[in-house]
């Protein structure tokens, strides 16, 4: 795609060439480099911290997740213990566990290593 210019007059265009010519003027001045520079460093800076961010919460979500996951293994696993204790067999087994009873009529044997 071209563009033209359709001028009435050599004055009109020689306008435009000045204008044209200010315009590059301004854009190589060393201040607008600089900030120019500026600009970029700050857009860089920017989206580095982003990814920072989004690493952090990367590594958060996967400990939560690992947690989650642990949690509903403990749930089953209570879960699980409850019926059994909801049974007599699993009562008098979590007694002999825990207080380390027997029955009347019974005697333990106990086995050591050596």
């Amino acid at each position: 795609m071209s563009i033209r210019y359709c001028f009435n007059s050599e004055k009109q265009y020689t306008l435009v060439t000045m204008v044209r010519k200010r315009h590059k003027r301004i854009m190589h001045h060393p201040l607008v480099h600089f900030f120019m520079f500026l600009v970029l460093i700050l857009l860089v800076r920017s989206t580095y911290h982003s990814f920072q961010k989004r690493k952090i919460s990367n590594e958060e979500q996967k400990r939560y997740q690992d947690e989650y996951e642990y949690l509903l293994e403990k749930k089953t696993s209570l879960e699980a213990n409850i019926e059994r204790l909801k049974t007599e067999r699993g009562r008098e087994e979590e007694y002999r566990e825990r207080f380390n009873v027997v029955r009347e009529g019974e005697s333990v044997i106990r086995i050591i290593e050596e």
